[in-house]
């Protein structure tokens, strides 16, 4: 790494007529994808959790059509039974929140050279 800011260093001084900006992107921008992907893990979590009371309660559903669906994908999931959902899910939301937390520490930095005319 200390090459790599050595060479930006070097042409940042050595080419005529360019600009330098310098960007880091706030916590809220650094995380957001992380966050996204922990919103749409709770859905699908309530989701799978609804289908596992509604199963352990006698209620019985089966799929229409290919099968080949997210719905599929949830109803297989509750098959499962609800410890199982909740050992899943609960790794799926920590390393979520893990990567949200990291991300939003270490926030991006964006150097960058632009040439003017």
């Amino acid at each position: 790494m200390n090459k790599l800011v050595e060479i930006f260093k070097y042409l940042k001084e050595n080419i005529p007529n360019t600009i330098y900006n310098h960007e880091q992107y706030s916590a809220f921008n650094a995380g957001k994808k992380p966050l996204i992907a922990v919103a749409v893990v709770f859905i699908l979590f309530i989701w799978t959790m609804y289908l596992v009371i509604q199963i352990q309660m006698g209620y019985e559903y089966e799929l229409v059509g290919s099968g080949i669906s997210i719905s599929g994908i949830v109803l297989g999931l509750a098959s499962l039974g609800m410890v199982n959902v909740i050992l899943i899910f609960s790794t799926l939301l920590g390393l979520g929140l893990y990567s949200m937390i990291r991300k939003m520490k270490n926030r991006l930095t964006v150097h960058e050279i632009c040439f003017c005319r």
